[in-house]
């Protein structure tokens, strides 16, 4: 038989950590993404000064109303930043974002099934149910594609929706100005760089 020379435990805290670096170039990758994106598409797009705020909310309510399904919120916002006022734009945003993670929540008062078995979900539910709005505010003001799943623990956890809520908005809030801001700078940036 073999020992073990390991301490019990490292191997996964190890894991651990190069899932969370892992997981940290995924979310700067995607910023980048989305600011490529929105430049590549943006003479594709209707104006944003026409289409204006309300549009961002609509877009932005239904990309963060799917469950698990990517929608085109982010674009909408960094797109918003860029045209017009990225202040305003991140408020519009992290309203309506925080308003459509309201189906995560619902889905995780009707049942945890949807992700019990998800791996993602077995280590967020302990510190939801620990932390309650604490978490949903930390894991919402940043770029996280990971947030359904908060979303479902925190109602799985009968976090009080109106708890949930404000720091599902709050969060989103800081999130979306923090998108707008930079594609509002990175525009700026490029239009001076491609004159």
């Amino acid at each position: 038989m073999e020992e073990q020379s390991e301490v019990p435990g490292a191997g996964q805290r190890a894991r651990s950590r190069k899932s969370g670096v892992a997981l940290e170039i995924a979310a700067l990758a995607l910023v980048v993404a989305v600011i490529a994106l929105a430049f590549a598409v943006k003479d594709h797009l209707p104006d944003p000064k026409a289409a204006g705020y309300p549009a961002i909310f609509v877009i932005t309510l239904l990309g963060s109303s799917s469950i698990f399904i990517p929608l085109p919120g982010l674009v909408a916002t960094c797109a918003g930043g860029a045209f017009l006022i990225p202040l305003v734009v991140g408020l519009v945003a992290g309203m309506a974002e925080g308003l459509g993670e309201t189906t995560g929540y619902l889905a995780g008062l009707s049942g945890r099934r949807l992700v019990q078995r998800n791996r993602t979900y077995q280590r967020v539910a302990p510190w939801v149910r620990r932390r309650g709005w604490m978490i949903v505010f930390a894991l919402a003001s940043f770029p996280n594609p990971l947030f359904d799943v908060v979303g479902v623990a925190a109602g799985a956890a009968r976090v009080p929706y109106w708890q949930f809520l404000l720091a599902a908005c709050a969060g989103k809030t800081i999130k979306s100005t923090g998108v707008a801001y930079a594609c509002a700078v990175a525009y700026d940036v490029f239009r001076v760089l491609t004159k």
